[in-house]
């Protein structure tokens, strides 16, 4: 029985990997995430990063909100790269990243 080493190349692997961004990108790239509730919230967190970085109380929710209720790092990457790219796109490639 040869035991293959987490670094070789299985080509299952590779067909999932891309049949998950085919799939789950071309999702995203339309849009299909607009009809839901919760991408508009991770959305307005990664904008709260982009805003104010180290500020753990956002105002603009309601009468005040922690954003430190949700874990932060998918949030503050969405902030990072939508000074690059815009909020929504930030929030695209976030989740494509979270596919892979």
């Amino acid at each position: 029985m040869r035991i293959r080493s987490a670094t070789s190349s299985d080509p299952r692997l590779r067909w999932a990997i891309a049949l998950a961004l085919l799939f789950h990108g071309a999702l995203l790239f339309a849009g299909s995430y607009r009809g839901t509730y919760d991408a508009w919230v991770h959305i307005f967190f990664g904008d709260h990063y982009a805003r104010s970085w180290f500020d753990t109380w956002e105002p603009r929710w309601y009468t005040g909100f922690t954003v430190t209720s949700y874990p932060p790092a998918s949030h503050q990457a969405i902030g990072l790269l939508s000074t690059i790219v815009g909020l929504e796109a930030g929030f695209v490639l976030v989740q494509l990243a979270a596919v892979v």
